[in-house]
């Protein structure tokens, strides 16, 4: 990177960071030593973040199919760095598009410029493989482990019903809304030996990740089950534990 922006942001970060410039000091510069493409630079009182965007990294991001899905699904670090909640009022932005200057930018401007390169990122990926459709379907689907479980959870869904209760429902929807890691991710469903209680495994590229139970702790007529599960703030129906 040239030393005239390298001189730029120690001024930035000398002007704006109260404390702990480590982030600048041990991350930023030693990414950008061998680095002379765009960024975005994001700096807050107390961190900074970097954001190399040149085709090379942005290529990289898309070379596998779990990225490829976290990147059209908005999932991405820099989706993070540029969320409103995440960048708060005290940061402030730069790009840095191969000239001579750091521009400060605003946040809009930032995200308008991501989205950009996110566009160009799929056409190139999409061109590559031939014009292949670029993923849209990110819900996962949920595969029972066998009819009977099928079964004991359509009779679940009855029995919660029965006392207004849309917990186990509201939890096989968490699981179907997490974040779609490929076109072969499902959620496997088994019973569980707690009454009323089910298993569940995320399974991706053939193999099995993240798992826990989907526990049911009773109703107030019939008293609260622990079901050798902890609920920091107990609750009655059903919850989810990993």
């Amino acid at each position: 990177m040239k030393e005239s922006i390298i001189k730029q942001m120690s001024e930035i970060v000398r002007d704006i960071m109260r404390s702990n410039q480590t982030d600048f000091t041990e991350y930023d510069l030693k990414s950008l030593a061998n680095y002379d493409g765009v960024f975005l630079w994001l700096v807050h009182p107390y961190h900074t973040h970097l954001l190399l965007l040149d085709h090379k990294n942005l290529a990289k991001m898309v070379e596998s199919e779990a990225g490829l899905y976290m990147f059209c699904q908005r999932n991405t670090w820099e989706d993070a760095c540029l969320n409103e909640t995440n960048c708060g009022k005290e940061t402030r932005l730069f790009l840095y598009d191969g000239g001579n200057e750091l521009a400060p930018v605003s946040l809009d401007f930032a995200k308008g410029y991501w989205e950009g390169l996110r566009d160009w990122t799929l056409f190139q990926w999409q061109a590559y493989h031939g014009m292949e459709p670029i993923p849209t379907d990110f819900n996962i689907p949920i595969v029972f482990a066998s009819d009977e479980t099928e079964a004991e959870y359509e009779k679940q869904l009855e029995y919660a019903a029965q006392h207004n209760d849309e917990s186990l429902k509201n939890c096989f929807e968490r699981l179907r809304n997490r974040i779609k890691m490929g076109s072969d991710h499902y959620v496997r469903i088994s019973q569980d030996y707690q009454e009323r209680s089910f298993l569940f495994c995320h399974y991706y590229g053939g193999q099995p990740h993240d798992n826990g139970g989907i526990i049911f702790h009773g109703y107030p007529d019939e008293g609260y089950r622990v079901a050798n599960s902890v609920q920091l703030s107990p609750s009655y129906g059903w919850s989810t534990h990993t």
